[in-house]
């Protein structure tokens, strides 16, 4: 592995655990982190260039960067996915990191050539770990006799089950007060004037829920969130450790049928 290749991993890893426990603690991320792994991104593209200088490479890292970096924008404008700092937090891989480094990954594994694909894939996935985190809740907090569902009967079993997978009973106050969860219920006005409790299973992150108003129950279902940017520096210390974890699923599907 070249030294600048080492130095855009240590100093992506670096900037990206700051981010998350950022997040995790304000639900925000100073723009001087993204401006310090841009710099960083420009200072070890530089030295790939110098070490390399021909018209070919060049090109490459070119297409390497500018290929994430437009797809990435455009499911942002779009509104898919992820919000302004993951974006930018994948936007800024793509300049760090643009290409696999030699001798990663690690371990025997696969890595795409636009690099951040991969890391973007392996955020994904693990972000899928929280519906068996809330799996495990729900089945836990049925054990010990407790209803998940009440006040909600009249909602229909498809609902519930999305749920079930999605979200967790918490506290009413813990949902009012604490930046990491929000109400997956709401209340609204029925034709005869009176409220009834709803399962809502979108939210938006900017949502804070002060002016929210919550069922009157000490418990109330909630999405618990945690930033993305947390699954995107354990995607990227998969990344070089086993490589891609989707495409390694994906083989191990294939692999019998060929």
């Amino acid at each position: 592995m070249y030294a600048y290749d080492l130095l855009a991993i240590l100093a992506s890893l670096s900037l990206l655990s700051y981010a998350s426990v950022e997040d995790i603690k304000k639900r925000e991320i100073s723009d001087r982190v993204w401006l310090a792994l841009i710099l960083f991104g420009v200072l070890v593209r530089f030295m790939d260039v110098m070490a390399n200088p021909t018209l070919d490479h060049a090109f490459d890292l070119t297409v390497s960067m500018a290929v994430p970096i437009g797809l990435f924008l455009l499911m942002y404008y779009l509104g898919l996915l992820f919000g302004g700092a993951d974006a930018k937090a994948f936007m800024c891989m793509a300049l760090t990191v643009p290409k696999p480094p030699t001798s990663v990954p690690i371990i025997n594994g696969y890595l795409l050539p636009f690099y951040v694909l991969s890391i973007f894939n392996n955020a994904i996935l693990l972000s899928l770990s929280m519906i068996l985190l809330n799996l495990a809740y729900n089945v836990s907090w049925l054990l010990k006799g407790h209803p998940l569902f009440d006040g909600l009967e009249a909602e229909s079993a498809s609902k519930k089950a999305v749920a079930f997978f999605t979200c967790r009973k918490v506290k009413t106050s813990i949902v009012k007060s604490s930046p990491n969860f929000t109400s997956a219920e709401e209340l609204i006005q029925a034709p005869d004037g009176t409220k009834r409790r709803r399962i809502k299973l979108m939210y938006r992150l900017t949502d804070n829920g002060e002016d929210e108003e919550l069922p009157d129950a000490e418990y109330v279902l909630a999405h618990y969130y945690v930033p993305l940017v947390v699954f995107i520096t354990l995607g990227f210390v998969a990344s070089v450790l086993v490589g891609d974890l989707v495409m390694s699923l994906v083989q191990i599907i294939v692999a019998p049928f060929m």
